[in-house]
């Protein structure tokens, strides 16, 4: 294949792929340094590129697809998998996913793109993306934990609430056995949400008395960690929260 039908076809792409497509030769490289220069291409990063000719002129890339070509095991976390489940509240200028080597983020056309080390218990489903074939998502019940684990990667408690609230249904029961590895903080948020929820959720009393014992009754967590003064206290959680309990419940319908 020629250099020029490469990037014509090819919207996003690695400089190894596209060695491997067109060939190993000195003037393939020199081919991308040219289409470079006249904004043919775009340089995402080191070893990393977005065409910007043929039908891609004009056009942006898919966030997702620019993570999943530079790395193509990703797992896509936090707000980025409310995103991708349908749920998310809000947009977000972040795209948040999983790596294996050491965590790394990068900044191209406004989009913040951050990848965290992947746990090694991650539970992972494959789901359709906006423009472009599947992705790999945490599931439904590893978003839930991971975002009322780290709210902040989530875009804050109203956000996680927000979206979170729009999961017509979870498995609660997988949700609770992972809690017990987790900081009492983010047993304190599960447990909040699963019992503001419960009805919905089907969340058993047993299911909601486990949870309650894991925490210290000395303990005294906050919903959103970024939010130190608190605007009201669930003592049965010994939860601080943000703010009234009549204006989370607006966040809930």
């Amino acid at each position: 294949m020629r250099f020029s039908d490469y990037i014509a076809t090819t919207q996003v792409f690695t400089t190894e792929s596209l060695l491997s497509a067109v060939g190993k030769t000195a003037s393939v490289r020199v081919s991308l340094s040219r289409a470079s220069s006249e904004k043919k291409v775009s340089k995402v990063r080191n070893g990393l590129y977005v065409s910007k000719t043929g039908k891609f002129t004009g056009e942006l890339a898919d966030p997702y697809l620019i993570a999943q070509t530079f790395k193509p095991n990703a797992v896509f976390t936090y707000h980025s998998a409310l995103d991708l489940h349908g749920i998310a509240h809000s947009f977000s200028n972040r795209v948040q996913f999983t790596v294996t080597s050491r965590p790394l983020s990068f900044v191209y056309e406004g989009v913040w793109f951050i990848g965290y080390i992947r746990a090694d218990d991650l539970e992972t489903q494959s789901v359709a993306s906006h423009s472009f074939g599947t992705v790999t998502v945490t599931t439904r019940e590893q978003t839930f934990v991971d975002c009322l684990t780290n709210v902040s990667r989530a875009g804050g408690a109203e956000e996680v609430v927000r979206s979170l609230n729009g999961l017509l249904y979870v498995d609660v029961g997988l949700i609770c056995a992972k809690v017990k590895s987790l900081s009492v903080a983010a047993i304190s948020r599960i447990g909040w949400l699963l019992e503001m929820n419960r009805e919905r959720w089907e969340v058993s009393s047993g299911q909601l008395e486990m949870l309650i014992n894991l925490i210290p009754l000395t303990a005294s967590s906050h919903l959103d960690p970024d939010i130190k003064n608190s605007a009201a206290y669930n003592a049965r959680w010994r939860l601080n929260l943000p703010a009234t309990e009549k204006e989370i419940s607006t966040w809930m319908a």
